[in-house]
């Protein structure tokens, strides 16, 4: 198991950031959130891909491909089991933030962060990281206090 976590950390900080294109839409960010993290915690990474595909369409395909690779790859080996999703930024209509965790098969958490913004009426994935360590997850710092919700 060491070999797992040390691999996701050489991996590096697994961040992708797209300059939206927007001609493509998504305007569920708590649902795609959830269901794109479910498929990852029941372990289904080809399912978590194929969500995953359809949440980017947006972003260039040069930010769709080196996006996936960073997520997919280090994370599609591992066991996670469990998902709790907290919000820590909503603003209506212009941005939406979550901080997720779900956990390896010997307890230790993996955070994830999921950025979403208002492009042409449409909320659309932004930003999507994952982590280990919560300090490097809460940085920059939470706008606003985690609050747990339940996914639809």
């Amino acid at each position: 198991m060491k070999q797992v976590f040390t691999g996701l950390l050489a991996a590096g900080i697994a961040a992708c950031t797209a300059l939206a294109n927007p001609a493509s839409s998504q305007a569920d960010a708590l649902g795609d959130t959830c269901e794109l993290l479910k498929f990852m915690a029941i372990g289904d990474m080809q399912g978590a891909r194929s969500y995953w595909d359809g949440m980017t369409t947006h972003w260039s395909d040069t930010d769709r491909e080196r996006g996936t690779a960073n997520i997919f790859v280090p994370l599609q080996n591992l066991e996670l089991q469990g998902l709790k999703v907290f919000t820590i930024l909503e603003l209506p209509g212009v941005a939406h933030e979550y901080l997720a965790i779900s956990f390896f098969n010997n307890g230790r958490p993996l955070y994830f962060r999921v950025f979403f913004e208002n492009w042409e009426g449409q909320m659309r994935l932004v930003n999507f990281r994952y982590q280990q360590d919560y300090e490097k997850i809460s940085a920059p710092p939470f706008v606003q206090v985690p609050a747990e919700i339940s996914c639809p």
